[in-house]
């Protein structure tokens, strides 16, 4: 959970968490010098935020499996606030919309969407034990 720096509220209706930004595309790519269109990090973060999201609520960690649609309204480069609401959740899957938000509160994407599905069975992939307290709520 690298890029999420801060959970700023979670519940039945979604979670808001602070997203940091991936370092410059030069430290991770040679030759490439061009500022990001889309901050790989932030991106991750989302899929970070929704695991969280699914450990508090349902009860186990996710996987992201789609979305329907990323909206850009400038540059994605973070750090950003993360605003996932929730649309459908239950019997092991989560469907929400994702706001992304510049530190001036300008919204600058939108994930619409966004699909992942929640098992027990990645509690041990992600070195979790089923008596462990949610990531979220230790964040905070």
């Amino acid at each position: 959970l690298a890029a999420v720096t801060a959970v700023d509220g979670v519940g039945e209706a979604g979670i808001v968490t602070q997203l940091a930004a991936a370092p410059a595309p030069e430290r991770w790519i040679v030759d490439r010098s061009a500022p990001w269109s889309v901050d790989p990090l932030v991106l991750d973060g989302v899929f970070q935020a929704a695991i969280l999201w699914c450990w508090e609520e349902l009860g186990a960690p996710s996987l992201p499996s789609s979305f329907d649609r990323l909206v850009l309204h400038g540059s994605l480069a973070g750090p950003v606030e993360a605003r996932l609401f929730v649309r459908a959740a239950g019997r092991g899957s989560l469907r929400a919309d994702v706001e992304l938000v510049d530190a001036q509160g300008s919204l600058v994407a939108r994930i619409e969407g966004y699909r992942a599905t929640a098992s027990a069975s990645l509690i041990d992939a992600f070195g979790l034990s089923p008596r462990d307290e949610a990531p979220a709520a230790a964040a905070r």
